[in-house]
């Protein structure tokens, strides 16, 4: 019985998060809304763009910028990323908001951005490959990179608010929104 009084204490904590309406979106953007400048600090990572042919090199991005890492498999991804557009549609012209997608099929990942109803541009890393690079292991997690593209802090697990990103750029890149 307290198995079960247990389990329904942690159904119902799960199912009251604020909830967030992102605006419907038949298609995700592509890289090319990236502002891009010279080399910075960031790890030297060239990956592909997930919607569109071009690559990106991480470490020409100009920051302040918010590495949102997700995959399409991930639920607590899909929980988090209608607050990740609302922020990106309030303050991307401040800090831009970069998707990674990791340890996915490029399908699934478009599919699954469309039917969340987000379009951030991200890029891919199927493999996995970049993830020690990263300082990360899964999704969700988001890295807080400054103006010289350094990883100034990293949150692991999924933002449960807008009001919880915006402290946390505000605290970690200093970036008043």
């Amino acid at each position: 019985m307290k198995v079960f009084v247990a389990l329904f204490i942690l159904l119902l904590v799960g199912c009251s998060s604020e909830q967030v309406t992102p605006s419907p979106s038949a298609t995700i953007d592509d890289c090319s809304v990236f502002e891009v400048g010279p080399e910075t600090n960031f790890p030297n990572i060239e990956v592909e763009c997930l919607e569109g042919e071009d690559t990106v090199k991480l470490n020409r991005v100009k920051g302040p910028f918010i590495l949102v890492v997700w995959a399409s498999w991930c639920m607590p991804c899909r929980d988090e990323m209608p607050f990740i557009q609302t922020f990106k549609d309030t303050y991307g012209s401040k800090v831009q908001v970069i998707g990674y997608d990791i340890l996915d099929e490029t399908s699934q990942a478009i599919g699954a951005s469309v039917n969340w109803g987000v379009n951030i541009a991200s890029v891919e890393d199927p493999d996995g490959v970049f993830r020690a690079d990263l300082g990360i292991t899964a999704p969700p997690s988001t890295l807080f990179v400054n103006a010289e593209g350094v990883i100034v802090h990293r949150k692991f697990g999924a933002v449960s608010s807008v009001e919880e990103l915006v402290q946390l750029v505000e605290l970690h890149l200093q970036v008043s929104l």
